[in-house]
């Protein structure tokens, strides 16, 4: 009896420090998804010390939001559904941080790719991203850097606020996001000069709007 029960005892504590070394090993795995890319890509696009601080706040700030998440005991698609929005917003931020020259070095080297994983080819998204690289080859100012960073900001929470709105349809949804998309880009064009403006509007004619989507309003 007692043999039985010292072994009982044995495989629980087994079990427990099984368990614990797993949640260790995972929790590695998941800062190697993104703050372990951090040190390549700050190889690869040569950042400053100010932008690896930057990056490095953003990759604490979505770990610091995801993980309620995943301990939760939501269902792994619901898990997704939550985290996919902040990994965009996170990716979205780091985008900001980038030069242009350094976003396209890192679009082409597949770097933010590897550090929040695909967009999963949602065309939506490319065209987002594609949109934003067009902006970085403006030479914009500071100021206009800001504003873009406000707009985009403000545009990615209204987005977000659709999506939880349970009291839409799906085809409201998909209205207000058309909605929210265009007066983004009609704020766009509005903080760009009439020389940024002709050049973005050549970007976009040489890339037409996926279905869905609509090309800006030339800005008076």
């Amino acid at each position: 009896m007692k043999l039985r029960t010292l072994l009982t005892v044995a495989l629980a504590a087994l079990l427990v420090t099984t368990a614990a070394m797993a949640q260790a090993q995972m929790g590695k795995k998941g800062r190697a998804k993104g703050e372990g890319c951090l040190p390549r890509l700050a190889q690869q696009l040569d950042l400053t010390d100010a932008q690896k601080q930057s990056i490095t706040d953003i990759m604490q700030d979505l770990r610091d939001k995801c993980r309620p998440i995943m301990q939760s005991n939501l269902s792994k698609e619901d898990k997704i559904a939550q985290i996919t929005p902040l990994r965009d917003q996170a990716r979205d931020d780091v985008m900001n941080v980038l030069t242009a020259e350094q976003l396209q070095k890192a679009e082409e080297l597949g770097l933010l790719d590897n550090m929040f994983g695909k967009r999963n080819g949602n065309p939506v998204d490319k065209a987002r991203e594609g949109f934003k690289w067009a902006l970085g080859q403006l030479n914009l100012t500071d100021d206009q850097k800001a504003q873009l960073k406000d707009i985009f900001a403000d545009s990615s929470t209204e987005m977000q606020a659709v999506k939880n709105n349970t009291s839409l349809t799906a085809e409201q949804k998909k209205a207000a996001a058309l909605e929210i998309r265009q007066r983004t880009r009609d704020s766009v064009m509005a903080t760009l000069t009439s020389e940024q403006q002709s050049q973005l509007q050549q970007w976009l004619a040489d890339h037409p709007p996926i279905q869905g989507t609509r090309s800006p309003r030339k800005a008076n």
